[in-house]
């Protein structure tokens, strides 16, 4: 934007991999460009249960809960 990069993040085969900015409040922004690359597909991704904000903008872009994991991640 305005010769800015606000941020970058990664799809592969539809699903969104990340998403990061160094800026506050541009990850939606980041989120729609990406999604907009993609067009009519449909895009996945996975979000930790305890990353509310994240749970938050997801849902407002529209995105659904379609499911849970149990493990997530391991912790040693």
């Amino acid at each position: 934007k305005e010769g800015k990069l606000l941020g970058i993040g990664r799809v592969y085969g539809g699903e969104l991999l990340w998403v990061s900015s160094h800026y506050p409040g541009v990850v939606e922004t980041v989120v729609k460009t990406l999604a907009g690359a993609l067009q009519d597909e449909s895009i996945t991704l996975d979000v930790s249960s305890t990353n509310k904000k994240a749970i938050n903008l997801y849902e407002r872009l529209g995105f659904i809960i379609v499911g849970e994991k149990s493990r997530w991640y391991r912790i040693k």
